[in-house]
This record gives C-alpha cells, sequence and structure tokens, in this order.
C-alpha cells in the first residue's frame, strides 16, 4: 500500500465536515502515524499530503478545534505564536482552576482581591493562601485570573 492509502485507511470521511482520525493517539488525543521513517503527528501527515511540505518552524494547526480532524480544509500552517493567538482568540486555553498546577480556585481569588482592596497585604495574602506574593499581585491588577 503506498503512504495515501495506508493513511486513508485510518480516517473516516464520514461526515461532511471533519475527517476523524481513527488510528492510535498521544495521550492528548493526537493521532499518529508512520510516515517518511518517524512516527508523526497525523494531522501534519494529511497536510502534507494533501497541501504538500511543511516549511521548518511551522505548525499545521485546526481551524475546527478538533485535534482529531485529518480534513485538508479544517488545517492551515502558522507558527506556534499564531497557533497561541487562534486558541486565545476563541477562548480555548486553560483558565482558573482548570490550570494542572493551580493553587487556587476562584472564591479565593475574589477572597484575595476583597482583602488586598481593603489594605491587605500581598506577602500576608500569599502566606495565608500558600502562594508567592507575586502571584497575589497578579491577582489583585488583573494579570491572572481575569474571569473572575
Amino acid at each position: 500500500m503506498t503512504p495515501r492509502e495506508r493513511f486513508d485507511a485510518k480516517v473516516d470521511k464520514s461526515t461532511d465536515g471533519c475527517w476523524w482520525w481513527t488510528g492510535c493517539t498521544t495521550r492528548t488525543g493526537y493521532g499518529l502515524f508512520p510516515f517518511r521513517g518517524k512516527l508523526s503527528g497525523a494531522h501534519r501527515v494529511a497536510y502534507e499530503l494533501s497541501v504538500g511540505p511543511i516549511p521548518d518552524k511551522k505548525h499545521v494547526c485546526h481551524k475546527c478545534d478538533n485535534r482529531n480532524c485529518m480534513n485538508p480544509d479544517h488545517l492551515f500552517l502558522g507558527t506556534h505564536q499564531d497557533n497561541m493567538d487562534d486558541k486565545c482568540r476563541k477562548q480555548r486555553q486553560v483558565r482558573g482552576h482548570d490550570v494542572s498546577h493551580s493553587k487556587l480556585v476562584a472564591p479565593q481569588v475574589a477572597e484575595i482581591r476583597r482583602r488586598y482592596a481593603k489594605g491587605g497585604v500581598t506577602q500576608a495574602l500569599g502566606r495565608e493562601f500558600g502562594v508567592t506574593q507575586v502571584t497575589v499581585g497578579d491577582i489583585v491588577r488583573n494579570e491572572t485570573w481575569s474571569t473572575i
């Protein structure tokens, strides 16, 4: 079988929109496919097979935001920054307590802001809530947790 035939055997094109990857995936849900002697991201292979080579330092991004989509009409080239900007524009970034290393939850953030506004000190609030003074400063300036 050609690489295209092997690849297409792992793609479900039964919908009008996204074409779903049915092969193996990473822990984060991205498809994997052996291509040109190495294990590659399936969406990158989809792009290469349909559009052409991917320039150095370019990412293959999803317009549809479905990491398992292989439809070349849903893929575009961009830089890492383009991909991050797209994520933020669509509000897909992880926020607040959904951040895996977050030490706070929304009510604590609200309480930090309330107490700071009443004259609280960032260092003391940081100690009390188990975060750094810098973290408290970021919270009260709305540089983090801005949705609260």
